[in-house]
C-alpha cells in the first residue's frame, strides 16, 4: 500500500471576490474517491477525477483544507498509480504531482492526504 502526504501553503488575494478551484486527476485508468474537509466540515465527496469551485477568496482566508484520496489499481496492463493537484484562482496556480509509483500486485490501494493552508 503506498501512502503519501503533502502540505500546501497557498497565497490567495483574501480580499478579493474570485472563486479558487481544484482539480484532482486519478490516472492510468484507475478508481478513487476523495472526500474534502474545509475546517472540519465535510464540504465534497468524489469519486475518481473531479474539478469544483471552493469558494471566493475572501471566504477562504485563513481556512485549512484536508483533501482524503484513496485510489486503487484496477489496469493490469499498467498497475501504475497516479494523483495530481491544480489550485487556480489566488495569486498563481499550484500544480502538484502528489502520487505517480508503480504497484507491485494488481488491485494494490494507495492513499493520499493532502493539507491546503489558505493564506
Amino acid at each position: 500500500m503506498i501512502q503519501q502526504t503533502a502540505f500546501i501553503i497557498y497565497d490567495i488575494y483574501n480580499q478579493g471576490d474570485e472563486d479558487v478551484s481544484i482539480d484532482l486527476t486519478i490516472g492510468y485508468g484507475q478508481i478513487g474517491a476523495s472526500i474534502l474537509n474545509l475546517d472540519s466540515q465535510i464540504i465534497g465527496e468524489y469519486q475518481n477525477s473531479f474539478s469544483t469551485i471552493l469558494g471566493r477568496n475572501k471566504q477562504l482566508a485563513k481556512k485549512i483544507l484536508n483533501i482524503y484520496c484513496t485510489i486503487q489499481d484496477i489496469q493490469p496492463e499498467t498497475n501504475k498509480i497516479f494523483l495530481g493537484l491544480k489550485i487556480a484562482g489566488g495569486k498563481k496556480d499550484h500544480i502538484q504531482t502528489i502520487i505517480d509509483s508503480t504497484v507491485s500486485d494488481h488491485g494494490q490501494i494507495a492513499s493520499a492526504l493532502v493539507t491546503i493552508v489558505f493564506i
